[in-house]
């Protein structure tokens, strides 16, 4: 089963609107914090400048009765107006931005005839010039004034696009809903359907080779490239089991642990050259439980559906009963050859005897010539009966030995 390819373009694409939507919601979050970042800056030194302008006109008053000199005015003074400029035009190297609305500006520029007019007292003050603290104090008052409702206009803009900012992301919000409903509908949901299929024709076939190894009577085995357990049957859990009982016998787990050094490098061989393409077969004695026997191993490639190898199969031919079985076969092979060869040989001849009574019968003519002749008769019948009954312990001897061929079977049926 190949990934439709349409699907894939699907999901890529799903993917891309999703990244797509997730970059402008943060590209947004981001400038929307740097807005709001640059709102409370813009608030924060209005309302420093509500402050100094209460300085400056304290500082007077403590001018003229000579508690503080010019220098301490003229220092708030300049801190007061670097404020107020940066509130109109901005600071690059802080990174900080003009105020915003249009009527701020203006109330801005209208204020600036308040921060001249202290300039103009201090210089009368370097000139010795006299100078009312009461007028001071009256252009600060109306300063102050100004400036508290420049701040609450901020204030009102700074609240103003909070909402706007809400707006916005209450609307990315449904855009990304409706952008989630339409991947799960059109994309993530066949996904899923699909690998739900492929996952259910992997469980089938993994049952149907299950099944199929565990009829197998030797020992079967599957190993991935990295030579770990992909799959066993029954028998050959035995066989690794009896190898090294210290140990369980699982999947995933690299083979090598439960075999000996000798079996270990003979697989490792079988291994390579399967890998490679190639199938090998090898005999290896084997100490099981106490018992050594013969193996027959069977390594060969395990390819996938490019033909490319992606793991081995190693088959446990127990040769001790395979040669049994032969050795069984060669017996009965051997009885039928002997017997043929006695029944040819030994029966023969009594049965040239009894033709040759049987012949000189016929030409007797007296019942005492005749009970001569059934007497000679006597010797090759019971010949042949011996014969008859060492065939029957023969063949007894060989059901018990290992059991008789079909062919033996109908043999004595007959």
């Amino acid at each position: 089963m190949v990934f439709n390819n349409g699907l894939r373009k699907r999901y890529r694409m799903g993917v891309l609107i999703a990244l797509g939507v997730l970059a402008i919601n943060q590209g947004y979050i981001q400038y929307s914090l740097l807005q709001k970042n640059e709102d409370a800056r813009h608030i924060n030194i209005a309302g420093r400048q509500r402050m100094l302008s209460q300085k400056i006109n304290l500082l007077f008053y403590q001018a003229d009765v000579g508690e503080v000199g010019r220098e301490e005015i003229s220092k708030a003074y300049e801190e007061w107006l670097q404020s107020h400029e940066e509130l109109m035009y901005g600071n690059e190297e802080s990174g900080l931005g003009p105020v915003g609305p249009e009527e701020v500006l203006l109330s801005m520029d209208s204020l600036q005839k308040r921060i001249h007019f202290i300039a103009r007292q201090l210089s009368h003050l370097e000139m010795g010039i006299p100078v009312e603290p009461a007028v001071i104090a009256e252009n600060q008052s109306a300063f102050l004034v100004q400036m508290n409702r420049l701040v609450e206009m901020l204030q009102v803009d700074a609240d103003r696009k909070l909402r706007r900012i809400q707006m916005v992301e209450f609307a990315l919000f449904l855009i990304s809903v409706v952008i989630i409903l339409l991947e799960v509908l059109f994309v993530f949901s066949p996904s899923v359907h699909f690998i739900n299929a492929l996952r259910n024709r992997f469980s089938e076939e993994n049952a149907k080779l299950k099944v199929l190894m565990e009829t197998l009577d030797n020992g079967a085995l599957m190993v991935t490239s990295n030579f770990e357990l992909a799959n066993f049957n029954d028998s050959a859990r035995h066989i690794l089991q009896a190898l090294d009982s210290n140990q369980t016998v699982a999947l995933g787990v690299d083979l090598r642990q439960y075999l000996t050094p000798s079996l270990q490098n003979t697989m490792m061989r079988g291994f390579s050259a399967a890998m490679a393409g190639e199938t090998t077969k090898s005999e290896v004695q084997l100490t099981l439980n106490d018992k050594d026997e013969w193996y027959l191993i069977s390594c060969y490639p395990i390819r996938e559906s490019q033909q490319r190898p992606v793991g081995v199969g190693i088959s446990l031919v127990n040769i001790h009963s395979h040669k049994m079985s032969l050795q069984l076969c060669r017996r009965q092979n051997t009885w039928f050859r002997d017997r043929a060869l006695r029944v040819s040989m030994e029966i023969r001849r009594p049965l040239a005897s009894l033709r040759m009574v049987l012949h000189v019968f016929q030409s007797l003519k007296s019942p005492d010539e005749c009970l001569q002749v059934v007497e000679e008769l006597r010797s090759p019948c019971k010949k042949l009966v011996e014969i008859s009954e060492d065939l029957q312990k023969d063949y007894d001897v060989l059901i018990e030995e290992g059991g008789p061929s079909n062919s033996l079977m109908s043999m004595k049926e007959a």
